[in-house]
């Protein structure tokens, strides 16, 4: 039987799941601006104002090609397009590129462009363009950190004509389409001549893309990033009420790490939107100036373990790691109650997710755990890395404790988020936080796959096992969905069963939005649609 084709009418379906995510939608904006192809300010609209947002931690660089720690996500989201999209619903949407053939044997995609898109500085979508944004991602020089992921199947990028590119893969590649749209980030189409003129410092600062808006100034350090409207942005999603510029006049986001210090913003009117933590869920609930939003999440958090040395190459010693500490208990104190213990080293949003993998898991069993490590004379000291997050501060922190009862002593190692990772990336740690999102499982490809360790790639575990990349290179190159579904099955369950990680918890989001700005929409969590959002008052 032939593997199903991903042609725009048939792709994999995503986790039915999907259909929890919260989709708000303002009343106003939906009665006002619901006409599909508007292109002007809907009349109950007013257009202009400045809206303050959160960030959860400065980003490294803006520029989605050389990103490290992704925390730019949020920002170059509204500075940049992808090709193609996946609406709330998990539903593949046009973006940049409004129809897609496959042929071929799947191997070549083909796009048709938007026509009349413009960059924010004035220079014309073109395929061309997208030629150019693409190599310049696979180019050395730029060192994007997900591009081996992302585009290692690509052969070639050819210009069909103006307004059609094609991209050419070595083989069939089943997550291509996701990445594309959702999960590839370094994938965003940038004017990479524009960007190439200036050089990769100032492309940190000042990404050039198709947004909604255009990034006009960054703070110091990237503590605040702030973006204007763009005005040759004349279209919009097929999801979005608007289909012209964006109403805003200025958007600014402002890295607040700290969540006490965003809920004190929000409630103070410093900010409009702030992800609110469970801890400060009491003081915001019940005003009458904020609304809440809840939407569950696509995002995970890992404990990895570094398997290049001694005692973490031992899976019996990673199991009573593992034995030790107890995902509910981390899962609770970690988001206060909002968080859900992982039942998988998958999110249940993300699709092929298979929820039999929890009884694979190992389970909490602090008994055999300390029997296991003192057999293995396995005492510590050990470094556990983590974020500078309360989050995740204050879940190493009970980790550290779970494990001094079992008679291994951690040191807590907290780091700002880009300093984390590259100490990860290095190899600097015994014990780390792994916190990411997306949709796809070609994420696991990503972060265990031995072709992707770091420090060229994001496999900080150092872990090598011939089945597991086996698993994970089979599941992106089938396109069958029973095929990739069983494939994603045996994947979850060798994880869980060899340790290889120890997954955690799974979050979810709570948006607080004051009642000044209306068109609030999350789609991704935390995602928002800010080109949909204006000021009421």
């Amino acid at each position: 039987m032939n593997a199903p084709s991903l042609s725009k009418r048939k792709l994999p379906t995503l986790a039915g799941c999907l259909a929890m995510t919260a989709l708000i939608i303002s009343g106003s904006l939906v009665q006002s601006a619901q006409a599909r192809g508007s292109t002007h300010i809907a009349p109950a609209i007013k257009a202009g104002g400045t809206a303050n947002v959160f960030d959860f931690a400065a980003p490294d660089c803006l520029d989605p090609q050389q990103t490290v720690s992704g925390a730019s996500e949020l920002v170059y989201d509204q500075v940049a397009d992808d090709l193609v999209t996946l609406n709330p619903r998990g539903k593949l949407e046009p973006d940049l590129a409004v129809n897609w053939a496959f042929s071929h044997g799947d191997k070549w995609i083909t796009f048709d462009l938007r026509k009349g898109v413009k960059f924010s500085n004035g220079d014309p979508l073109t395929a061309s363009a997208v030629k150019a944004s693409f190599e310049r991602d696979l180019n050395p020089a730029t060192k994007s950190p997900s591009v081996s992921s992302d585009l290692g199947l690509l052969r070639s990028i050819k210009v069909v004509n103006k307004d059609t590119v094609r991209l050419i893969m070595k083989q069939a590649f089943r997550p291509i389409m996701s990445k594309l749209g959702f999960d590839g980030t370094s994938l965003a189409i940038i004017d990479a001549k524009a960007m190439n003129k200036e050089g990769l410092a100032k492309a940190c600062d000042k990404p050039i893309g198709t947004g909604a808006f255009k990034i006009q100034s960054v703070g110091p350090d990237f503590s605040t990033v702030t973006l204007v409207r763009n005005p040759s942005h004349n279209w919009g999603l097929e999801w979005a009420h608007n289909k012209g510029p964006a109403y805003l006049s200025k958007l600014v986001f402002h890295s607040i790490p700290d969540t006490t210090t965003q809920a004190s913003e929000l409630l103070a009117g410093q900010l409009d939107v702030a992800n609110i933590a469970g801890t400060q869920l009491p003081r915001v609930e019940g005003n009458k100036s904020i609304k809440l939003y809840k939407d569950f999440g696509t995002v995970m958090t890992w404990l990895e373990f570094n398997t290049s040395h001694k005692p973490f190459n031992s899976q019996a010693v990673r199991r009573a790691f593992s034995e030790a500490i107890s995902r509910a208990a981390v899962a609770k104190v970690a988001t206060n109650g909002l968080g859900v213990a992982a039942t998988s080293p998958e999110p249940v949003r993300w699709s092929y997710y298979d929820k039999s993998t929890k009884k694979y898991l190992v389970p909490f069993n602090p008994t055999a755990a300390q029997k296991t490590l003192a057999a293995e004379h396995v005492t510590g000291p050990f470094d556990l890395l983590t974020y500078d997050i309360p989050e995740f501060t204050t879940a190493a922190q009970l980790i550290q404790g779970e494990l001094a009862n079992v008679g291994v002593k951690i040191n807590v190692v907290a780091k700002p988020v880009a300093d984390a990772i590259s100490a990860a990336s290095s190899g600097q740690f015994d014990l780390t936080f792994l916190n990411f999102g997306g949709i796809d499982p070609d994420q696991l490809y990503l972060f265990l796959d031995s072709s992707q360790a770091a420090p060229a790639g994001s496999n900080y575990t150092g872990y090598k096992s011939a089945k597991l990349d086996q698993l994970l290179t089979s599941g992106r190159e089938t396109l069958s969905t029973k095929k990739a579904a069983l494939i994603y099955s045996r994947a979850q369950k060798f994880i869980a069963t060899h340790a290889v990680v120890d997954p955690l918890w799974m979050d979810v989001f709570i948006f607080g939005v004051r009642d000044r700005v209306g068109g609030f929409r999350p789609f991704y969590n935390p995602l928002v649609l800010y080109q949909d959002m204006y000021v009421q008052k």
